[in-house]
């Protein structure tokens, strides 16, 4: 990927967040004697699919596939958002609306971030 494709891809990117953002605020747990952490960004959060092992809980008619697809949500963010860590708990805020998250899985890629997440309400 060129510099320009890279540059490209972040605009596009910023854009896509300006067109319904979201107010994140991350809540991290300290591990043994840490303190608490938190962080907020602006990104944009949208429902989708992702797959899971079977080795989570599934009900018996799926046991002996090979992955199962659950309903998510996923948070895209500026590439310049630390990257989360799984089950850091996501409070996301637009206007009246209050969402609470668990995050499963976060990547980073050349020109965004993306996390999944799993619904706590």
């Amino acid at each position: 990927m060129s510099i320009r494709d890279l540059i490209a891809r972040r605009r596009d990117v910023t854009q896509y967040i300006a067109e319904d953002p979201w107010t994140i605020t991350v809540y991290r747990k300290g591990l043994s004697g840490e303190a608490e952490s938190t962080f907020s960004f602006t990104g944009r959060i949208a429902p989708g699919l992702f797959r899971v092992s079977v080795s989570e809980r599934v009900p018996a008619i799926l046991v002996g596939e090979t992955g199962v697809t659950r309903q998510g949500w996923c948070i895209v963010a500026p590439y310049s958002t630390p990257v989360l860590k799984t089950r850091d708990e996501v409070k996301a805020v637009q206007g009246d609306i209050t969402r609470l998250f668990r995050c499963i899985n976060c990547t980073r890629y050349p020109y965004k971030i993306e996390v999944i997440l799993e619904d706590l309400q």
